[in-house]
């Protein structure tokens, strides 16, 4: 298990510095420092790719001081200037600052006094630098002042302060905890100050992925503050392009280069500063996930009229025979952040959900072709940096550790892509279990399954024997995200133990078309897990010489919990024991409890959310809930929870579990004191995995759940104790 952990490097930051013919690639990653639950250890490699021999090679690998506390980083579009985000103590006291470092030596340093909490992720943008590398232009939270006590209070304003000290407020959710009031701020390298750029009041909008044009104006995009649910949710909030002239002085102009649209995102301008790039989606959406369309903008604009977009790539409804299906992002994690252009100015690289896969596109913006990049062989490649004509890339599948790869890309006189790949940076972590995981890993099948517009991916060893394979099911959360063949600690775990590994996306799944990621809206409950069942007994019957029908396993996370509930209520003699994590069992309970309330009426009635709920929106929530059809569950059920959940409370896991206990169905419950939703740390990852397993393996081959499979009708499967609507 400590071997699956550390061989799975989160990637902090990738940089690209030039001295022609060799550019100089430094990948900073970080790996887990067992036993801690949170921290992690940080080093960088570099690489060195020489243009003219075509070829990479090794440089370093070192840990730098200047990774100490660091919140974020950035590199100037030369590489000649690197900043640094950082957390410190100064005089006793916490703070953040921002470090200038030219060459791997510290110039300055400035201490943010207006300012907490750099916000860097894929709805708040990244840092951008001016073009003259003399400004940074970032988003952070605002700070305000902590209250004094009433009795520490010696001014009337100190007075005033003080009685708004315990006053609710909101914030962004799950991952923003305490965070509410982004703000807009440049750093002026020069001066060595960090100043808040004020917005107009009349824009009342929240500020995200800032960045300056050619002249130094800056162009962002604006969410606006309209009426709604809590929660970051700029997906389904209006959203615009702004512009603002002469950002640095008080007589700023703020200028609308976009009307009404929606989850507006990824900015970049073409390197001749004649377009402007960006995505969006042109209406209201309510499932947290969307078909985007590409855009393009003139530039430069003429500041009296709202300029008009060029639509380059639309909406996908439905794909057909497996053709591009739509560029994807799911609840503001946009995939194509590190997208841009090329050095030519027309050919746009980006990447995209695309079925099963996390894939690399280039598009010809004059010519609106576009092309899947093959020479990419695995099934997922992430984008990670784009430097002239060649981008970095980290490639991996399901079977394979991740690697990464630089696409170069040249044209030919006629414009016709040269499109050539080096591997590099593979990272093993020394073990004696190397060369059997690698060759285990190597040797596993994979299967596409499909039922309807439903999609399984099924991974067995093909030699793996006389005796059949246990079959896990794993279904993913959302519901409106996907599996795709990225590299998974804990799936690549159970094909080592001789597990064979179902995949499932179904019906509302990212990456298939705009149609079937919407047609599950109003129908959770029963389309997916019609779904779910029919990919489990199609694999079954397909591959009953290799599933072994007696030990059917699940394990489902977030809506996946939801789903594998429903399954596990409505087929109770199929599944022989499950691992729920965080799941969202109940409707009804978390309507108006969690971070994005207008998720139950999305998935559960296909409408807009209600502050008050009416009786008959009750009743629907009521039986969408499989918590009330949980008395049909007779599978051994071990539920994982993370205690700072806002995502999906505690109450519906605890809720399932006490039901399950009282009922004498086999149960267990883990709580994880530091982690939220997503289950993250080395406890709720390392814990959560060994015991899922252990779980699993003491339930195999019992004779009390899971019976021989049968039928293939879900009808026939079903007990009758369920209530009427499901």
């Amino acid at each position: 298990l400590q071997w699956f952990l550390q061989n799975k490097p989160n990637v902090e930051r990738v940089n690209v510095s030039v001295n022609k013919p060799n550019y100089t690639i430094s990948i900073e990653e970080s790996i887990r420092s067992l036993p801690s639950p949170v921290a992690r250890i940080k080093y960088v490699r570099d690489f060195v790719y020489s243009s003219t021999l075509g070829a990479i090679t090794k440089h370093t690998t070192l840990s730098r001081e200047s990774s100490t506390g660091v919140l974020s980083h950035s590199t100037s579009p030369t590489g000649k200037y690197e900043a640094f985000f950082k957390s410190t103590m100064k005089d006793g006291r916490a703070c953040e600052t921002i470090e200038l470092w030219n060459e791997g030596y510290p110039l300055k340093s400035v201490v943010l006094t207006h300012s907490k909490g750099l916000y860097k992720d894929t709805i708040f943008g990244n840092i951008s630098w001016s073009p003259d590398e003399k400004l940074i232009c970032f988003v952070a939270e605002k700070k305000a002042e902590e209250g004094k006590y009433l009795w520490e209070a010696s001014t009337e304003l100190e007075l005033a302060s003080s009685l708004t000290k315990f006053e609710y407020k909101p914030d962004f959710g799950e991952a923003y905890a305490g965070r509410s009031n982004p703000g807009l701020f440049v750093y002026d390298c020069i001066a060595n100050t960090c100043s808040a750029i004020e917005l107009a009041s009349e824009l009342d909008v929240v500020p995200s992925y800032p960045l300056f044009d050619s002249s130094g104006n800056i162009v962002f995009v604006g969410i606006h503050k309209t009426p709604g649910p809590r929660g970051i949710a700029g997906f389904i909030k209006p959203s615009s392009l702004y512009y603002i002239k002469s950002p640095m002085s008080s007589g700023r102009v703020y200028v609308r280069l976009t009307k009404e649209e929606f989850m507006t995102s990824s900015p970049h301008f073409s390197p001749d500063n004649k377009l402007l790039a960006y995505f969006a989606v042109p209406s209201l959406v309510i499932s947290h996930a969307s078909c985007y369309e590409f855009r393009l903008i003139s530039w430069p604009i003429d500041d009296k009229t709202i300029p008009t977009p060029s639509v380059i790539l639309k909406e996908v409804l439905k794909p057909t025979d497996h053709s591009f299906p739509g560029i994807f992002g799911f609840q503001g994690e946009f995939v194509s952040r590190r997208s841009g252009f090329l050095s030519d100015s027309i050919h746009y690289l980006f990447n995209s959900y695309s079925y099963g896969n996390l894939r690399v596109y280039l598009l010809n913006t004059a010519t609106k072709e576009l092309i899947h990049i093959k020479e990419l062989v695995q099934d997922n490649n992430t984008i990670l940096a784009i430097h002239e004509d060649f981008a970095i890339v980290r490639s991996t599948s399901v079977c394979s550790l991740p690697y990464y790869n630089l696409l170069s890309i040249k044209f030919d006189d006629k414009k016709v892509p040269k499109i050539s790949t080096l591997c590099f940076g593979q990272h093993v972590f020394p073990s004696p279990l190397t060369e059997k995981v690698f060759v285990t890993l190597n040797s596993i099948t994979k299967k596409t399954i499909e039922y309807g517009p439903a999609e399984g991916y099924l991974y067995y060893n093909p030699n793996g024997g006389l005796s059949k394979q246990p079959l896990l099911t794993v279904i993913h959360g959302g519901p409106h995200s996907n599996f795709y063949e990225i590299y998974f600690n804990h799936i690549s775990l159970y094909l080592m133990q001789g597990y064979a590994v179902l995949i499932v996306n179904y019906t509302g799944s990212i990456g298939h078309g705009k149609e079937m990621l919407e047609s599950l809206l109003g129908k959770i409950s029963r389309v997916e897990v019609e779904d779910t069942f029919n990919l489990i007994s199609k694999a079954l019957e397909t591959y009953k010489a290799v599933l072994d029908e007696k030990n059917l396993f699940l394990g489902g996370y977030s809506y996946g919990g939801f789903l594998g509930s429903w399954l596990l209520a409505k087929y109770p003699k199929l599944i022989q024991a499950a691992v729920l994590r965080n799941p969202a069992c109940s409707v009804v309970d978390i309507c108006h409890a969690v971070d994005i309330p207008d998720w139950p009426y999305a998935e559960a009635l296909n409408a807009k959310m209600k502050m008050i709920p009416t009786l008959d929106d009750m009743k629907a929530f009521y039986e969408k809930t499989p918590l009330y059809a949980a008395n049909n569950i007779i599978t051994p059920v071990f539920v994982q929870l993370g205690k700072k959940d806002a995502r999906v409370p505690n109450m519906s896991g605890l809720q399932l579990f006490n039901i399950l206990k009282e009922q004498k169905t086999p149960c267990k419950l883990h709580v994880y004191p530091e982690d939220n939703h997503s289950l993250a740390s080395s406890d709720g990852e390392e814990d959560g995995t060994l015991n899922a397993f252990l779980w699993f393996e003491s339930h195999k081959n019992k004779q009390y759940c899971c019976l021989l499979y049968t039928s293939p009708s879900p009808r026939d499967a079903t007990l009758s104790r369920m209530p009427s609507s499901a």
